[in-house]
């Protein structure tokens, strides 16, 4: 971004002088003071950085919404990602809230951060492997949206487990939480998502994750 703004402010000073006239010369009427260039300069500027926000869809921080409005249902079944992982992952046939067959209600889950068994689908989050506020700050925020709501809807990245454990661990990494049960097997998994996205860690991370690998995958 610096440097972009050097050559905005090169051309604009450079069109500008190109403007007043030469000793001797007649004046065109067209003239500029410091204070117009000045001006001049920072709507350059103001454009540039538009442009720039625009094409690279980066914002300054990370926001839910930067990965959609929440789940989408893009079969357009009725059944939005949420009760679509459900339904997969439940162990046995499951209810419905309605016979509309929209939201389900109860099935078995078998929760893989914990091995327990879970009937409610209320008892249940949907847990993103890899947070989306983690995978934001590791790679995420240069995507296009359309890549990021396709990231927060994959399967591949959804397991239902419990509230209590999804809410506990929040938007960390690997060195920060891992589930009570079934720690390598959850790391092979982040492992495989990040990937998959191409999501890298800082080198800092690198090394502490390659000391829970070796502490809990022997």
């Amino acid at each position: 971004m610096f440097s972009k703004n050097i050559v905005v402010l090169s051309f604009t000073l450079v069109m500008t002088l190109s403007f007043q006239p030469a000793a001797g010369e007649a004046s065109s009427g067209l003239t500029l003071n410091a204070s117009d260039l000045f001006e001049i300069g920072k709507k350059f500027l103001s454009v540039v950085g538009e442009l720039e926000s625009e094409s690279g869809n980066i914002t300054a921080k990370y926001s839910r919404v930067e990965f959609g409005h929440g789940w989408t249902d893009d079969d357009g079944d009725c059944q939005n990602t949420r009760h679509e992982t459900l339904l997969a992952q439940s162990e046995s046939a499951v209810t419905f809230k309605s016979s509309k067959g929209c939201q389900v209600l109860d099935g078995i889950w078998a929760s893989p951060y914990s091995n327990k068994l879970i009937y409610q689908s209320s008892k249940l989050d949907i847990d993103h492997v890899v947070p989306l506020k983690w995978a934001w700050e590791h790679g995420a925020a240069t995507w296009p949206k359309a890549k990021r709501i396709r990231f927060a809807n994959d399967p591949l990245n959804l397991l239902a487990v419990e509230a209590r454990l999804n809410r506990q661990k929040g938007a960390k990494g690997l060195q920060d939480w891992l589930p009570p049960e079934n720690k390598c097997q959850y790391m092979n998994l982040f492992a495989a998502i990040k990937d998959t996205y191409d999501l890298t860690y800082s080198p800092g991370e690198e090394e502490s994750v390659n000391k829970l690998e070796g502490k809990h995958c022997r």
